[in-house]
């Protein structure tokens, strides 16, 4: 090659810059000393280049080939040149390449494709094309790295996706003493003009950025002055489209006993590179804003050896200053300034877990308690790593902690207030359930609802634990789809104070009084809360107060009429016009009234159950003991027993009419008279009598009296007396006084008092 052709396509507008030279690399065409070495310096820059190139002239023969091309080939340059590119590569018009280099041929146009080597077909390479003298400059670049890395950039889901695309190569040589530039038709082209258009340095000098020429102009006069050969420069340009891209400017100056003389270099589009490098500024820009202002979180980075031992911070972001009371600077500069926060019960923790998650290289994620470095309140912080290995086999920790001491504390609020209420309902004097709607699966049960229901599971199914197990008064189940409780968990109906009878898992049989109403909105599950109170007690009080009534009301009939027949068989004999008989029978009257009353004072003591023998004679007695003067008249013999109400109280009347008549006509009318009173409990077929002796001594002779004759007394005890107990009474009038024997069936049991 000759860099005197390329002066003369300048001066006359010729088509090549460079002669074509079918001679073997280091062979010189061309005359002249200078243009001998400015050629070898070309050749230089072109031998240096990474991508392989070669020249081809009009016949498809090789005419130059650097060394790059030698390996990309696979053969030495000696074997191709001067052999057309058909000849020694007879796979090129198969790889359908032999189109585009006549196109490129014909019309002048640079071109650029991209095609998979015959003898590499697993790799990528880009093919680049331009008009060369008056044959092709080719440009080989293998692109399979780069197609490979844009591959992982666009996987990667830990950076920014970022394109890199390497921009066109072009020529160029600048006259340093003319100021004259010779752009080659790649340049131009790549400039965004087309290949034959002139341009001037001014011209050129005008589109260069104002911000960016000052400094490219800087560059060049830096390496002059340090007399260094080569220099390198990113600027940008306004293009022939009127479109700003960015260029990078690689040159070397030629000097020439001492004093440059030339530049020459290559030129590369940067743009998409720029513009990769401008959004990823900016997206981390973004990120890091994102990251220094979330509320409440510290975002982080830490690079550690494989087993963890070294390690540094490379990234924290500013808000560690709010998170953790410390500038992010001074942690990058000393990592234990965050360790030394954490409280010492939660240091195992994390190491525990650090050395699981580089195990298995898995994120891990605990709570950790920590003293904030300037507060000095204690927080409660998330720590979030997730390990991943760098090329380097070095691991790298991607960080955030979150404080969430204000979640921990409406958490502790929470847990406080559900045990306040757990308390509560533990405590409550009813018991308690939730159910779930319609399946009956029991929640919840308090201590009080266990004790009444019983361990329950569920109120619905076959289970041994399962079903509700209550009953009405009249014996029919309590839990059918008829009853309310059913459908409240069934449906959710509302039940208001249903009474049901209940077996107890201890056997007891208790009355319940069920409440349930519907509650909404926990969850996705409607719920039925029931509360059950035992009213056993109050049942039993109610039923008790029932028979009472019932009982006061009979006896208050028996007594009425009680009265009503001693009114009348007080009074059946008497002449109310005879004033002393009136008064007589009057005193008598209510000497028996006075004598039913103090029966049932008795009664009443005993709540009307039964009563004692013993209580019943001395009752009826009592008034006639302090008659006589000296010993006790009453001679009282037998073991006590308890009678039932009816029978006492017919017993207290027999006592009276015989002490009444004791008093007047017996034993007690006279000093020294004495009554004896024995009882004795016999046997008698299947249910046992009792046999009452009463019999006067000391007294005056008696005799019966006439069948006309008799009193009250007298009827009251051989009729009433005998109807009343369903026994057999018999009065005999000894000549020692009146023997009256009573002797009738026990109804009850009788029991020793």
């Amino acid at each position: 090659m000759s860099l005197s052709s390329h002066k003369r396509a300048e001066e006359k507008n010729v088509e090549d810059a460079l002669r074509a030279s079918p001679r073997v690399y280091g062979t010189v065409a061309g005359p002249g000393t200078a243009e001998r070495s400015a050629e070898e310096r070309l050749a230089d820059i072109l031998e240096g280049m990474e991508d392989a190139f070669c020249t081809l002239d009009r016949n498809w023969r090789y005419t130059y080939i650097n060394r790059a091309a030698e390996t990309f080939h696979g053969q030495p340059r000696e074997a191709m040149l001067g052999r057309a590119v058909w000849d020694a590569f007879p796979w090129t018009p198969a790889a359908d390449g032999r189109a585009r280099y006549e196109e490129a041929m014909e019309s002048g146009l640079p071109a650029t494709f991209e095609t998979a080597p015959v003898r590499s077909p697993d790799r990528i390479c880009e093919v680049h094309l331009f008009r060369y003298a008056d044959g092709l400059g080719v440009q080989f670049r293998d692109k399979t790295d780069q197609r490979r890395t844009e591959e992982a950039l666009r996987t990667s889901e830990a950076r920014l996706r970022l394109a890199l695309n390497a921009g066109r190569l072009a020529v160029w040589e600048h006259d340093i003493g003319t100021g004259i530039l010779h752009p080659s038709p790649e340049l131009k082209v790549l400039l965004g003009f087309r290949p034959d258009r002139n341009l001037t340095t001014d011209e050129l000098r005008d589109r260069y950025h104002p911000d960016d020429y000052e400094h490219l102009h800087a560059a060049a006069q830096t390496a002059l002055s340090r007399g260094e050969r080569r220099f390198e420069a990113e600027f940008r340009f306004r293009c022939g489209d009127g479109v700003w891209r960015w260029f990078l400017l690689r040159a070397e100056i030629l000097f020439e006993q001492g004093l440059p003389i030339r530049m020459i270099g290559v030129l590369l589009d940067i743009t998409d590179r720029k513009t990769v490098e401008h959004a990823l500024r900016e997206s981390e820009a973004r990120l890091m804003a994102v990251a220094d202002n979330i509320p409440l979180t510290m975002i982080y980075q830490i690079v550690s050896s494989r087993d963890g031992s070294e390690r540094k911070f490379v990234y924290v972001s500013r808000s560690c200053l709010r998170v953790n009371g410390v500038p992010s600077e001074d942690v990058l500069k000393d990592p234990t300034l965050l360790y030394k926060l954490v409280l010492p019960e939660y240091i195992p923790l994390i190491a525990s877990a650090e050395v699981e998650a580089l195990r298995n290289l898995e994120p891990f994620d605990v709570e950790i308690a920590l003293r904030h470095a300037q507060s000095g309140e204690v927080r409660w912080n998330r720590l979030i790593w997730a390990p991943r290995l760098s090329s380097e086999n070095e691991v790298i920790w991607d960080g955030v902690q979150i404080d969430v001491t204000d979640r921990r504390r409406a958490e502790d609020a929470v847990r406080a207030s559900e045990e306040r209420l757990r308390m509560l309902l533990e405590r409550m004097p009813v018991g308690v359930t939730l159910a779930r709607i319609p399946t009956g699966d029991i929640l919840f049960q308090n201590a009080m609802s266990v004790d009444l229901l019983g361990p329950k599971t569920t109120f619905m199914g076959d289970e041994a634990d399962a079903g509700f197990g209550a009953v009405r008064r009249n014996g029919a189940a309590a839990y059918d789809e008829q009853e309310s409780i059913t459908r409240a968990i069934l449906r959710g109906d509302v039940v208001d104070r249903d009474e049901v009878i209940y077996h107890r898992p201890d056997g007891r049989i208790v009355n319940l009084v069920v409440n349930s109403a519907p509650i909404e909105g926990i969850g996705n599950d409607t719920l039925a809360m029931s509360t059950f109170y035992d009213v056993t007690e109050r049942t039993r009080a109610e039923e008790h107060l029932r028979l009472l009534i019932n009982e006061l009301n009979h006896r208050v009939k028996n007594t009425l009429a009680t009265v009503q027949s001693l009114a009348a068989q007080s009074l059946r004999d008497v002449q109310l016009s005879d004033e002393g008989t009136a008064l007589a029978a009057k005193g008598a009257f209510e000497e028996r009234i006075f004598a039913l009353a103090r029966a049932h004072d008795v009664l009443t003591r005993e709540n009307w159950e039964s009563v004692s023998l013993l209580d019943i004679l001395r009752q009826a007695i009592a008034p006639y003991r302090g008659r006589v003067v000296g010993n006790d008249p009453f001679i009282i013999s037998g073991t006590d027993i308890r009678l039932p109400p009816q029978t006492a109280l017919s017993l207290s009347m027999a006592f009276h009419e015989l002490s009444t008549n004791a008093v007047k006509h017996g034993a007690l009318s006279r000093p020294g008279g004495c009554v004896r009173i024995t009882w004795a409990e016999r046997p008698s077929g299947d249910k046992p009598s009792l046999a009452i002796r009463w019999e006067e001594l000391g007294g005056p002779p008696v005799s019966p009296p006439l069948c006309k004759g008799k009193g009250f007394g007298t009827r009251l005890l051989e009729r009433g007396l005998a109807r009343e107990l369903d026994g057999k009474v018999l009065l005999c009038y000894e000549p020692t006084g009146v023997v009256c024997s009573i002797d009738f069936p026990l109804r009850t049991n009788p029991k020793p008092s």
